[in-house]
């Protein structure tokens, strides 16, 4: 059987729908070979199962074919250290996830910033892309460092290739650059740093976004917290920070009477640690912004900040999307 099409398509879309016709046709015949089977007709049965998978290599073809027009159209002119992946099935976009890591490393390349959609062609409107290069970046040699951060637009995914461990983190900037490099801060810096912040009046706004600080890390940091009188901004975002260092900062909080803004962003905070924050916020009267976007919590800590919303004076701005549970709350 030839080709569907007379002329060779040339876009993405094009072969997609090629595909999508050579797979009704291959499930009409298979269709038709198991009819065929049960009226014992074998060997129409087996004529037309065997027409059925060769339309099925053709939609292989055809995939194919579409995956490589995509990546070749999206990918025109970027650097090694960017790819823009939209159109291709998670399986194809793994392969070339994999492909590109090995040529960012072999050109010395510090970071590789993929590009993906939100899922809004995916069944249901269920991203699969995302998780599937997450769970790449999670079973590699090596450890995941940080967390996830999106905003509204396309998410992108920043996977950083360093040797024998990879970092990644999910940012969206309008003009496609990289915010910034996260690092793995060693506990005798932080250590070191906790140390010294109470001693310091100067230092009002501390960012330790993306720095792969634990719950050990974050209970230096709330100790710091505690004592300090000249902090105003804290940023924490996009650590591996749980409920263990919710609750130290919960309690610093409870007795700081200076800082301003907390930003605890794609940390793995749930329930428990955010009904410590809720506790917090009962008592506390300078903090004005807090955010907990994209974080672990489920319909117990979303029930406890709606009650925390009504017994607050100060706090202003409240940022909790993309949890467990957020619609039914906010």
């Amino acid at each position: 059987m030839g080709n569907l099409w007379s002329s060779a398509p040339t876009t993405g879309d094009q072969y997609r729908a090629e595909a999508a016709v050579h797979a009704a046709r291959r499930a009409e015949l298979l269709s038709r070979s198991q009819a065929a089977w049960r009226a014992g007709d074998k060997a129409l049965a087996k004529s037309l199962s065997d027409a059925g998978k060769a339309e099925g290599a053709r939609v292989l073809e055809a995939n194919a074919r579409a995956a490589d027009a995509y990546f070749t159209s999206n990918n025109k002119g970027r650097p090694v250290a960017e790819v823009d992946l939209h159109g291709l099935f998670a399986d194809e976009a793994v392969v070339r996830i994999e492909e590109r890591i090995k040529a960012c490393r072999a050109a010395g390349q510090p970071h590789l910033v993929v590009i993906v959609g939100q899922g809004n062609h995916s069944k249901d409107g269920i991203p699969v892309l995302k998780p599937r290069i997450r769970n790449l970046m999670e079973h590699s040699t090596g450890t995941v460092a940080g967390s996830t951060y999106s905003m509204q637009h396309a998410p992108y995914f920043e996977i950083f290739v360093r040797p024998l461990r990879y970092s990644h983190r999910i940012v969206t900037a309008q003009d496609q650059r990289v915010l910034h490099l996260p690092y793995r801060l060693p506990l005798s810096f932080l250590r070191r740093m906790s140390a010294a912040l109470p001693l310091n009046f100067s230092l009002c706004r501390l960012v330790l976004s993306g720095c792969s600080i634990d719950d050990v890390g974050g209970r230096m940091v709330a100790k710091a917290l505690r004592e300090s009188k000249a902090l105003r901004d804290v940023d924490l975002g996009r650590n591996v920070l749980g409920d263990r260092t919710a609750v130290d900062l919960a309690n610093a909080l409870s007795v700081n009477d200076v800082l301003v803004r907390l930003d605890l962003r794609c940390n793995p905070i749930g329930d428990i640690g955010a009904k410590a924050l809720c506790k917090m916020l009962s008592c506390n009267t300078t903090l004005t912004s807090l955010s907990l976007y994209e974080c672990c919590i489920g319909n117990r800590g979303m029930a406890a900040l709606a009650d925390a919303l009504r017994i607050s004076s100060t706090l202003q701005r409240l940022d909790v999307l993309d949890n467990l549970n957020t619609n039914r709350y906010f």
